[in-house]
């Protein structure tokens, strides 16, 4: 039987589009966890393009570029003491043969 021409291919095409774009987004991303990352496959798999359309309304989003993930507990390293950001010859500084002093 000959491929149907006309409309319906053309929306077959787009549906394959969205479909492989939508893998392609959850593969790619490195900011979920696999667990999350493994059901939303199955999710675009099994149901196609709604999966895909699902996805990119209710998957997970994207941090806005620039931003990080910031811990509300984390304590920043300053370093302590007059010399701070300069390299010394002190008490925290590594000898010629890398040794720590």
């Amino acid at each position: 039987m000959p491929l149907a021409r006309g409309k319906s291919s053309r929306a077959d095409a787009v549906c394959v589009i969205i479909w492989a774009v939508a893998l392609m987004s959850l593969c790619s991303r490195r900011d979920i966890d696999i667990h999350s990352k493994l059901s939303w496959v199955v999710t675009v798999l099994v149901l196609n393009t709604l999966g895909a359309l699902i996805y990119f309304l209710f998957g997970p989003k994207r941090q806005a570029s620039g931003e990080s993930p910031v811990d509300a507990d984390a304590v920043p390293m300053v370093p302590e003491g007059r010399d701070r950001g300069r390299r010394s010859r002190g008490r925290f500084s590594i000898s010629s043969r890398g040794v720590w002093q």
